[in-house]
C-alpha cells in the first residue's frame, strides 16, 4: 500500500478476499460521512472514494479491534474513546495543519492508538493493573486520565 503506483483494483481485490473488511469498507462509504445519493456496492468504487490513506486508517481500526481481543465493557469504552480521539485528532490536524500533509495523514492513527498501551499492560500484567485501578479509585483519579 505504500507503493504510489498501486492500482485501486488490486487493493479492492485484496479487500474482497476478506468478507469482514469488505463489509466495513462498504459500511463506511455508505455512511452519512460520504452522503451518497445512492448506495455504493462496488468495492473498487469504495476504495476510490476512501482513498489509500482512508484504507490504511480502516485497516488500523480493524486490527486495533483484534488487538483488544475479548469484548468487555471496559474495552468497549476504550474503543469508543479511541475512535472519538481519532476523529477529533484528524479534524484538528486538518484544520490547523492543512499545509503539513504528513501530520494530517497520521493524526487519525495516532488518535486511534494513543491508549493501546493500556490494553497491552492490562493483558500482560493484570494484577498490577488491578492495584493501579484500586489506587486510582481510592484517590478519586479518573481511569481515563
Amino acid at each position: 500500500m505504500s507503493d504510489p503506483e498501486v492500482e485501486f483494483s488490486e487493493i479492492a481485490r485484496l479487500i474482497g478476499n476478506d468478507i469482514s473488511l469488505t463489509a466495513d469498507l462498504l459500511k463506511l462509504v455508505n455512511s452519512s460521512v460520504f452522503a451518497l445519493s445512492q448506495p455504493c456496492h462496488s468495492i473498487v468504487k469504495a476504495v476510490q472514494m476512501v482513498g489509500i490513506k482512508g484504507i490504511k486508517n480502516l485497516l488500523y481500526s480493524v486490527e486495533s479491534l483484534k488487538i483488544l481481543g475479548e469484548e468487555t465493557p471496559g474495552k468497549k469504552m476504550l474503543w469508543a474513546h479511541s475512535q472519538k480521539v481519532a476523529f477529533y485528532s484528524y479534524n484538528i490536524a486538518r484544520n490547523f495543519f492543512a499545509t503539513k500533509k504528513e501530520i494530517v495523514e497520521n493524526a487519525y492513527v495516532c488518535g486511534l492508538l494513543h491508549d493501546m498501551g493500556k490494553v497491552v499492560f492490562e493483558t500482560t500484567h493484570p494484577e498490577v493493573m488491578k492495584k493501579f485501578k484500586d489506587i486510582m479509585a481510592y484517590k478519586n483519579i479518573a481511569l481515563n486520565t
